[in-house]
């Protein structure tokens, strides 16, 4: 065979190979790329929320309204500087009191407000935008908070931080007059599976930030729910990493697809409890709300 020829083929292979080769490369940046993007992501929101924990224990400085609160720095950042609070201190096992119920509310809701604000979209969004999303989350971050970190003992005890807890059957001494209880279907339908699906706590961290960026939230501005639309798909995006890369994909997506579903279970408690809300905020004299949670859990009239 000619030799010119052979090398003028080499000539026309060598650089398609080296072309493809190059492609390869990029590609695997790309996915490196992304995955440490995913990651940082992850490492991130798992530091908020262990820092969140132990806000969950601290004395909070009191507020004068959800307008003022969103517009103030958050405390997550100020977490060493605040007191223990003594009433959080786990105990031996009790049955609650409203007062439990009531503080552990209000406690939840307010760290809830403090872990929002660690978001940069959330502090860039308009006032009403914001205050629209934490309207829209204030007791779902309550419902979710309650139920993973509910210390397990037994699938008929919803055990709160302090040792208090609330059985299957209602006891009287946390039953209001013309409202349903919601604590059954809370077990059912977010404690017991969280710990079925054996849920980690970055795994829960992303969980919450997508149901907290939710695009139809009532009374968003158009801008801020394309906003808020792709700031969701971000961390179900990393979720679906965090999961998959754990479990293999056919487990994996079993698992992501579990717990995206507990998403609407969640709404549907939420809206038995707008209405037990708008029953209490009627007969006052069975249950004084407070005016922080009642901000956050009633709708604007």
């Amino acid at each position: 065979m000619d030799a010119k020829a052979i090398q003028n083929d080499r000539d026309r292979i060598g650089p398609t190979k080296k072309m493809k080769m190059g492609n390869q490369n990029s590609e695997d940046d790309c996915a490196i790329h992304i995955r440490s993007a995913e990651e940082r992501l992850i490492e991130r929101l798992l530091a908020i929320e262990k820092l969140c924990m132990r806000l969950r224990q601290c004395v909070l400085p009191e507020i004068n309204g959800l307008k003022e609160a969103v517009c103030e720095p958050s405390l997550v950042n100020e977490v060493n500087n605040l007191k223990i609070d003594p009433y959080t201190n786990a105990k031996e096992l009790y049955i609650a009191t409203l007062k439990d119920i009531q503080m552990w509310n209000k406690r939840e809701m307010r760290v809830g407000l403090e872990w929002a604000k660690t978001f940069d979209l959330f502090n860039q969004l308009s006032l009403d935008d914001r205050i629209a999303l934490i309207k829209n989350f204030g007791f779902t971050f309550n419902l979710l908070n309650r139920n993973y970190y509910a210390p397990d003992h037994g699938a008929d005890k919803l055990v709160l931080p302090n040792g208090a807890y609330i059985r299957r059957q209602v006891q009287n001494e946390v039953k209001l007059p013309g409202c349903r209880s919601i604590y059954h279907r809370q077990m059912d339908e977010i404690m017991i599976p969280f710990r079925q699906l054996k849920i980690t706590m970055p795994e829960f961290a992303l969980f919450k930030a997508s149901v907290f960026f939710n695009p139809d939230a009532i009374n968003l501005s158009s801008l801020a729910k394309s906003q808020i639309y792709a700031e969701r798909s971000k961390y179900l995006s990393a979720l679906f990493y965090l999961i998959t890369s754990k479990c293999g994909i056919t487990m994996g997506v079993q698992k992501y697809g579990s717990l995206l579903m507990m998403a609407s279970s969640v709404q549907n408690i939420i809206a038995q409890n707008e209405e037990n809300m708008q029953v209490m905020d009627f007969f006052e004299e069975n249950w004084k709300m407070d005016n922080f949670v009642k901000e956050v859990c009633l709708k604007d009239p």
